[in-house]
C-alpha cells in the first residue's frame, strides 16, 4: 500500500518539475544589440500570435525601425 503511495507523489513531482521549467524559459535575444537578423529572430519568438498573425508591441517595433535605418546609414557612409 505504500509503494503506490510513493509512486503516485514522485509521479506527481516529476510532472510539476517538468511544468516548472517549461515555463521559465526564456528567449535569448535583444533589440540592442546583435545583428538585424538576430533582432527581427527575437522580435518574432517574443510577439505573441494569433491565429496566422503576429502581434508586436509599437515601441518594439519602432526600436527595431531605427536600429534598421542606423544600419542602412552606417552602410551608406562606407
Amino acid at each position: 500500500m505504500k509503494l503506490p503511495k510513493i509512486l503516485i507523489i514522485f509521479i506527481s513531482l516529476f510532472f510539476i518539475s517538468i511544468t516548472i521549467s517549461a515555463q521559465s524559459r526564456k528567449v535569448e535575444g535583444s533589440l540592442n544589440e546583435g545583428s538585424i537578423q538576430e533582432q527581427f529572430d527575437y522580435l518574432f519568438k517574443i510577439s505573441p500570435k494569433w491565429q496566422d498573425y503576429r502581434s508586436i508591441k509599437v515601441n518594439k517595433l519602432f526600436k527595431f525601425r531605427n536600429n534598421v535605418y542606423d544600419s542602412l546609414k552606417l552602410g551608406r557612409k562606407k
